[in-house]
């Protein structure tokens, strides 16, 4: 299954080429964008048996889509009213004639220039409130009267719409207050926020509605992303011998980092690895599931000493995890340069091996094996692996990811984005859950991860399937145990 979404720069150069070079009127889009954006506004409406609608509307463009969608509700008879955030006298051309639209409709409207007890009250009367002030081309943060409004209007219990994209979104990364949305109705495509939970969180659910952009405008800026289906089950089998999936090691643990290797050790035995060894300089590596083998190093962390010690099993495995609690001593990034000159082995590196990685990769500027990695960072860490800002990694992260695997044949899995990229594709999991990337559930992840590759003997299916089991048993854990669901409770209990 694919999903199709824009940039929201390119969403504005969409709108601008289909005024110059089609001589389509910016009028007549606002039109055609505010009377589809008023029918969805209708079945919301409708279906929730709500009493009054409330737009709450800026000066710019996608104030005018609010107006125009007033008026289409007013012409169906539902009852509508508007709040117009500023002097409509000082809005922009686009928005006055849609303003001056409104005068035979009768439409109730009230305009805020200082956030009152009486603004309160005029906000409380409905009981569906439409964001209509700031669209995808706001690029500060939301401040005075408007940010007042928005943050009274996300403590009221009411049904709540975003035009196009919540006002704020794009700036939620700079603390800017975010209007907090039940549905999000957008035109044309999905935007790139839409993809990342940082933003999605602020979205509710999403629809999508088509107005006349021409398609040989809108094909040059629209990209799509892979959501990938739980289309393969592999059943291990009553007879099948333990080396038939091949062996898989796991490298994982220090003398400061013991609980890690615990984690992924035992969410990749239930998970069906058949034959795990686990090879460990920390002092707690008693695993409680009896198809891991465990070997305790004489080592603190992972050196050369430590290479010596484990070399051999190393070489007879065809599955490594490494990177769990092995800590960021100098010495380990001398064993992970070593671990990865094997070209025939498939590795998963997750948490301080990404550390050493990029070490490895920038300044020892040493040439790694293709197409047989695979990295599980979060987005924190991916940025420290560019060496970027992470604010600056959202803006451009699907640029970044592109960037990163051309360089290096890297595949990656963001595991709190939920966005995987190999092989040039883009694969999105649309399930959003806050266990990812919190206090070892990347560890339990990883371990999944090792796991379904011994069954799948395929990366790509492998991450996605791990994906999607860990989503829906985090899921179970939280409707069995509540928000504070432990992530220790799911290794010892559900995975």
């Amino acid at each position: 299954m694919e999903l199709t979404y824009i940039n929201t720069e390119n969403f504005s150069r969409i709108d601008r080429e289909t005024i110059q070079q089609k001589k389509i009127p910016a009028a007549l889009l606002m039109e055609n964008a505010g009377n589809e954006i008023g029918r969805k506004l209708k079945s919301i409406y409708s279906r929730h048996n709500l009493r009054r609608i409330l737009i709450i509307s800026g000066r710019g463009n996608n104030g005018g889509d609010g107006l125009v969608a007033a008026r289409y509700l007013a012409r169906n008879s539902v009852p509508v009213s508007l709040l117009i955030v500023g002097r409509a006298d000082k809005s922009s051309p686009l928005f006055k004639e849609k303003y001056n639209l409104l005068r035979d409709f009768n439409i109730p409207s009230k305009e805020v220039t200082v956030f009152t007890a009486s603004v309160k009250t005029y906000l409380q009367k409905s009981d569906l409130l439409v964001d209509a002030l700031f669209g995808t081309g706001l690029s500060r943060n939301i401040k005075g009267v408007a940010e007042e409004v928005i943050t009274f209007v996300n403590s009221l219990n009411c049904t709540k719409v975003a035009l196009d994209i919540p006002s704020g979104l794009q700036c939620a990364l700079e603390k800017s207050v975010v209007f907090r949305a039940d549905y999000t109705v957008t035109v044309q495509e999905y935007k790139h926020h839409f993809l990342l939970p940082c933003y999605a969180c602020f979205c509710g659910n999403i629809i999508t509605i088509k107005i006349d952009f021409p398609k040989a405008i809108t094909d040059k800026y629209i990209r799509k992303v892979r959501i990938p289906l739980p289309d393969k089950q592999t059943d291990k089998g009553d007879y099948e011998h333990k080396l038939t999936r091949g062996h898989s090691l796991i490298l994982a643990g220090s003398k400061n980092y013991p609980g890690a290797l615990r984690l992924a050790a035992d969410s990749a035995a239930h998970n069906g690895s058949s034959y795990l060894t686990l090879y460990s300089p920390a002092a707690y590596n008693n695993i409680y599931a009896p198809q891991v083998v465990s070997r305790r190093l004489s080592a603190d962390f992972f050196n050369i000493a430590a290479w010596d010690m484990c070399r051999a099993k190393i070489e007879a495995s065809r599955f490594i995890l490494c990177g769990p609690g092995i800590d960021r001593m100098p010495e380990t990034t001398l064993f992970l340069e070593k671990l990865l000159q094997f070209k025939d082995k498939y590795f998963i590196l997750d948490a301080d091996a990404l550390f050493h990685l990029k070490k490895i990769i920038t300044q020892k500027k040493k040439k790694l094996p293709r197409r047989n990695i695979l990295i599980t960072p979060h987005i924190g860490e991916f940025a420290e692996l560019l060496s970027v800002k992470k604010t600056a990694l959202y803006k451009n992260i699907f640029k970044h990811l592109k960037t990163f695997y051309d360089k290096y044949k890297i595949k990656i899995l963001l595991k709190d984005a939920y966005i995987f990229y190999q092989h040039k594709q883009l694969s999105f999991f649309p399930f959003p859950n806050k266990f990812l990337a919190k206090a070892g559930s990347g560890d339990i992840l990883a371990g999944m991860i090792l796991a379904f590759f011994s069954l799948y003997n395929d990366f790509d299916t492998a991450v996605e399937q791990a994906v999607r089991e860990f989503i829906r048993k985090a899921g179970c854990i939280r409707e069995k145990y509540g928000a504070r669901a432990s992530v220790y409770k799911m290794v010892t209990e559900e995975v």
